[in-house]
């Protein structure tokens, strides 16, 4: 069934088709539709303005963060390298010491075994000594 049309429905259906009225009414009309499209116009405005201003309050806190991270990371980093550092020194440290105990280690062996050497020659003397005198010894008993 068809919607009946009122004569109310019908004037609130055509506000904006313009009809037969004075001048003053269009400039009226004209001056609302002008103030409507300049609030519209305002609004937008406004709205793109809090947008930027919360983009460039983000982008500020985004630097902010990452300028402190940077910093937190570089002061690591040198710690870090301290730390290493020190660590490099001791071991270079520990290794001259090993290496100094070695040598005196091997002095020491080097000095054993030539007294070893030495002795083991001065036996051999004595004994090749009294061999000779136990010889001469029997060959005046025998």
């Amino acid at each position: 069934m068809p919607r009946r049309s009122t004569s109310k429905s019908r004037e609130s259906d055509n506000i904006f088709i313009t009809s037969p009225t004075s001048a003053s009414q269009e400039s009226v009309d004209f001056e609302l539709m002008k103030t409507v499209k300049e609030m519209g116009i305002a609004t937008k405005k406004r709205r793109e303005a809090k947008r930027n201003k919360i983009e460039n309050e983000r982008i500020r806190r985004v630097q902010d963060v990452k300028g402190r991270l940077d910093g937190l990371f570089e002061s690591h980093r040198s710690r870090k390298m301290k730390l290493q550092q020190a660590q490099w020194a001791k071991l270079s440290s520990l290794n001259k010491k090993r290496q100094d105990l070695e040598a005196q280690i091997l002095a020491s062996m080097t000095a054993v075994e030539r007294h070893t050497m030495n002795m083991a020659r001065e036996l051999d003397a004595m004994f090749v000594g009294r061999l000779e005198g136990l010889k001469e010894l029997e060959k005046k008993d025998g």
